[in-house]
């Protein structure tokens, strides 16, 4: 018997000196929470927990200590961990460790296996039949409300006014160079599974989501819904002998919905209607994968990668589109050339802005640290000096990035100066250099030692069984808290 498992183990053992650790993640912990990766960073928080000598069920760990054990990130960590305290399983807080304020976590169990006994219910409930021929009527016959808010309004407008003066673009598509293009599109309209069987036109066919979006952004005064059943209707009824492939079939669809005519006497309110919720779908798909994806930045190409490919099919002129859609709507924004981040989700139907985006300034830290190196390396840098490191067009990217830095605790800004506040609260030699460069200024710095820790997280840090006097080495922050707080008392009796 082979035992390949035990040989890896002592591979990692003869170099490292230490036996191997192993995390244990279920199988179908990856499903409930869409990730390895994920899976992982949850399985190691309950370990942990399982483990906690607290009272209270809160465990400390570092990012780094969770990094040598699972290899996440602690950007990606951070993402994670916001994730698991939405959905009401865990919780982390500032508390005293080892006499310093360290971040510490907890899992709620009880909450946790209602939303996972719910998840496995009716993941092995559900029935593996595909019903295809419901697909079509899911995208233009129901409108899907979570959608709505994509385009809508003057959108409406600027479709009735691109009909008047858009002529259709020719596509060089013939019969016979296109057909593999078009597969499943998991959850949307789509072509039965790819075979190179010749069949007649399926009963239940239907233009896969690549196909309708392709229809509506090249032809917009035709119905692909019209289309269709005419489509149907000829290769059903009037030419019963000719077979395809399955692909085969799509390509023919697109050379059959470029030849027909336009809609005559078809009403042009129904007609925006229908490509509206189209085009609704598909820019669904594009947001809701940026919206789930792990990373708060995503590239061009992350786009491209996945929804071009895998259980998607759209071409990279519908991706592009909308991204710029998607861009022009304020849905996503683009950061430095061709990353986006999500500006905007979609809760109970409505558009709703994000305000943190701390988590963007951290990653792109990870992507390219030249802001944060040159702050660093300057002590003290002005906004205008830190514009110079890119071209102007991406001056509104430094703005957000080093928004996002003072939202995340990394920077800190006074007067149009930044410095970096992790560095100045932990490094002596480069508290005192910025001392002097703000003195040479003649600017006051307001950053207060210690001050890194909100008022809210104060409790936290230092409980009722927390005796000041046996940490001297937090005397200014208690200092510095108290008046803080003494102003707080202050100007609220004033107002």
């Amino acid at each position: 018997m082979k035992d390949n498992k035990n040989k890896v183990k002592e591979i990692i053992k003869s170099i490292t000196g230490d036996e191997a650790l192993v995390i244990g993640t279920p199988v179908e912990l990856i499903h409930f929470l869409g990730s390895p990766q994920k899976a992982v960073a949850l399985a190691q928080i309950i370990y942990l927990t399982d483990i906690a000598k607290r009272g209270d069920g809160f465990v400390y760990k570092t990012y780094g200590e969770m990094f040598d054990v699972t290899g996440i990130k602690e950007s990606t960590l951070r993402n994670y961990f916001k994730e698991f305290k939405e959905k009401g399983f865990f919780d982390w807080k500032i508390k005293k460790a080892n006499a310093f304020p360290t971040v510490h976590f907890k899992f709620y169990l009880e909450k946790f296996e209602n939303s996972f006994h719910i998840f496995l219910r009716e993941r092995y409930s559900k029935t593996e039949v595909n019903d295809t021929s419901k697909t079509e009527e899911s995208l233009t016959k129901n409108t899907n409300k979570e959608l709505s808010p994509y385009l809508r309004g003057t959108q409406d407008e600027s479709v009735k006014e691109k009909n008047k003066n858009v002529k259709e673009k020719d596509s060089g598509l013939s019969s016979g160079n296109v057909a593999g293009d078009f597969n499943n599109v998991s959850g949307f309209p789509a072509a039965p599974v790819s075979s190179e069987k010749l069949v007649s036109l399926p009963s239940s066919f239907q233009p896969s989501a690549e196909n309708l979006y392709w229809a509506v952004a090249n032809f917009p005064r035709k119905s692909p819904k019209l289309c269709t059943d005419s489509f149907i209707d000829y290769f059903t009824f009037q030419t019963t002998d000719r077979t395809n492939t399955l692909d085969g079939w799509q390509a023919e669809w697109r050379n059959w919905t470029k030849r027909e005519n336009e809609v005559n006497g078809y009403n042009e309110d129904k007609l925006i209607a229908e490509h509206t919720r189209i085009k609704n779908t598909v820019l669904g798909i594009v947001h809701r994968f940026a919206v789930d994806v792990n990373s708060s930045l995503l590239h061009r190409d992350s786009f491209y990668s996945i929804l071009c490919k895998e259980e998607h099919s759209f071409s990279k002129d519908t991706i592009k589109d909308c991204l710029e859609m998607l861009e022009t709507n304020g849905f996503l924004t683009r950061y430095f050339n061709d990353y986006f981040y999500v500006s905007k989700t979609i809760e109970a139907g409505k558009p709703t802005d994000i305000t943190d985006f701390s988590d963007v300034c951290c990653e792109w830290t990870e992507i390219d640290n030249t802001i944060n190196k040159y702050i660093i390396d300057n002590e003290l840098a002005h906004r205008a000096e830190i514009g110079k490191l890119y071209p102007d067009k991406f001056q509104d990217s430094i703005d957000f990035y080093l928004k996002g830095g003072v939202q995340l605790g990394a920077l800190y800004e006074n007067q149009d100066y930044y410095f970096s506040r992790c560095g100045y609260e932990e490094n002596k030699d480069y508290r005192e250099a910025v001392d002097a460069k703000h003195a040479a200024l003649g600017i006051k710095n307001s950053l207060v030692i210690g001050s890194f820790y909100t008022d809210d997280s104060y409790e936290d840090v230092f409980d009722e069984n927390y005796n000041e006097a046996d940490y001297p080495e937090f005397a200014d922050y208690h200092a510095a808290m108290k008046a803080r707080r003494e102003n707080l008392n202050r100007e609220s009796t004033r107002v």
